[in-house]
């Protein structure tokens, strides 16, 4: 087994005996390990994509809480006695109030 560095004859970097060379086989140029050919090679006329960074978050700063979302509740109510209930869902018809006959109304409750 030789040991010693060999010269690529494209890109003209020196390599341990044995590894492949990181070139690009038409340019020369750096490619990853896994690709065929670079980047400019592969997709000509295309740009690399920009790479981003996530923001450092610091934990020092206190977290705004999420705003809780506002539960609506219906009332349902007698014209009439004035009896009412209330109600997660608003209904879709009505009936009359079972106590004295009167229309019911639906209306959006107060919710503090």
């Amino acid at each position: 087994m030789t040991t010693g560095t060999l010269v690529c004859p494209r890109c003209g970097r020196t390599e341990p005996v044995g590894t492949r060379c990181g070139c690009c086989p038409q340019c020369g140029g750096p490619k990853s390990a896994s690709a065929l050919r670079c980047h400019t090679c592969a997709w000509p006329g295309r740009a690399l994509k920009p790479t981003t960074r996530q923001a450092e978050i610091d934990l020092a700063d206190p977290v705004s809480p999420i705003p809780r979302r506002r539960r609506i509740r219906f009332r349902v109510y007698c014209f009439s006695c004035g009896r009412a209930s209330e109600v997660d869902v608003a209904p879709r018809r009505v009936d009359r109030c079972d106590v004295c006959g009167g229309a019911m109304l639906v209306e959006v409750a107060d919710t503090d």
